[in-house]
């Protein structure tokens, strides 16, 4: 893990929200959030968000053994009431869809 990344989680306990994304489909966004988060999970309070409407990330957790905490969303306003609250207790992966939505702006 990058040095700088741990001195945030472990010193400055500050929250961070970490977002994966690329305007094409295909390249490995849900790969790499997800692989992301199940490394991260072992040590620190994880949530992913999965706002891609194939819902990969959804799916891909239903067969861990330990589920991830995944969050999807259809609203805006969810959304943002999510992000809103976020606080400095756990680490956001967000996987983005490859497309233009108002949910990914």
């Amino acid at each position: 893990m990058c040095l700088m990344l741990k001195y945030i989680i472990l010193k400055k306990r500050m929250s961070m929200i970490i977002v994966v994304s690329h305007t094409k489909g295909g390249v490995g966004k849900s790969t790499i959030s997800f692989n992301l988060a199940t490394a991260l999970n072992s040590k620190y309070n994880i949530e992913v968000v999965d706002l891609d409407f194939q819902k990969t990330l959804t799916y891909l957790n239903e067969y861990r053994k330990e589920p991830l905490k995944v969050k999807s969303f259809e609203s805006d306003d969810k959304f943002k009431k999510y992000i809103k609250k976020d606080n400095n207790q756990r680490i956001s992966i967000i996987d983005v869809g490859g497309f233009d939505s108002s949910l990914n702006r």
